[in-house]
């Protein structure tokens, strides 16, 4: 099967819970990287989780200070 390579973006403008990308069904899929940037001047912070299938979370940044700094999270993996 050929790699299917996709591209998310998203403007986070609220403080709820924001679904980037769902695995399709028996596929599994590969976080090559993820970057974040604050925008706004604010003292903003993020969260960036995984759930899966069985409705567990995994933490990859947990309220991280976004203040004129970027944060990239490489290399995760999980299975659908």
């Amino acid at each position: 099967m050929a790699n299917a390579f996709v591209n998310k973006k998203a403007d986070l403008t609220s403080t709820d819970a924001t679904t980037l990308y769902t695995v399709p069904a028996q596929t599994t899929a590969v976080i090559k990287s993820i970057l974040v940037s604050e925008d706004s001047n604010n003292a903003d912070t993020i969260t960036v989780t995984i759930t899966d299938t069985d409705a567990a979370v995994f933490n990859l940044f947990d309220e991280g200070d976004l203040c004129k700094r970027n944060f990239r999270i490489a290399q995760s993996a999980f299975s659908r």
